[in-house]
């Protein structure tokens, strides 16, 4: 594989609490366990209960390993969304590729949608 698989990143974000505060981790694209790591790291530092995790949202979708873990310990959660769908072991090169095409993509909207932001109304109604 490619060296931009191995150094793809899985960003996996965390909803927690009443006041649907974040914490955020992230691990190798190709570890099979990457949820449960990304839990470990968190939980570490911000020592909130699993119990109070209602939404996940990851850049990649879960592993089958992965998946038993998040159904074993988040009993309240509520959403859970991956942005790109996880290819078998033979499509990541291909996955990865149409990521970043993605991601540059929403990129330039961003910056776009800035831009327009910046415009006087008069100048947007033209």
């Amino acid at each position: 594989m490619s060296e931009a698989v191995h150094g793809e990143v899985n960003h996996i974000i965390f909803w927690y609490g009443l006041t649907d505060e974040t914490v955020a981790a992230e691990v190798p694209v190709l570890t099979e366990d990457g949820f449960r790591r990304a839990w470990r790291t968190v939980f570490r530092i911000h020592r909130m209960p699993a119990e109070s995790v209602h939404r996940i949202m990851s850049d990649w979708a879960a592993t089958a390993s992965d998946e038993a873990f998040i159904a074993r310990n988040f009993p309240n959660l509520e959403e859970r969304t991956a942005i790109f769908e996880r290819p078998g072991p033979d499509g990541w090169e291909e996955a990865i590729a149409h990521a970043l095409v993605v991601r540059e993509a929403a990129e330039r909207q961003v910056r776009q949608d800035a831009l327009d932001a910046l415009r006087p109304s008069a100048a947007r109604s033209i």
